[in-house]
C-alpha cells in the first residue's frame, strides 16, 4: 500500500498544480493498487 500512497501524493500534487490529466492518471494507479493489494490480502508490514 505504500506504493498507492506514494501515487495518492503524486495525483495531489498534479490537482494542485492545475494538471488535471495527469491528476487522473496519479490517482487511477492508486486506485488499482489499492484494489490489488486489497485483492491479494497483502498487509502493509512497517
Amino acid at each position: 500500500m505504500r506504493r498507492a500512497s506514494h501515487y495518492e501524493e503524486l495525483g495531489e500534487e498534479a490537482l494542485a498544480a492545475c494538471r488535471e490529466r495527469s491528476a487522473g492518471h496519479w490517482l487511477g494507479l492508486t486506485s488499482l493498487c489499492g484494489q490489488y493489494a486489497e485483492f491479494l490480502g497483502f498487509e502493509d508490514r512497517r
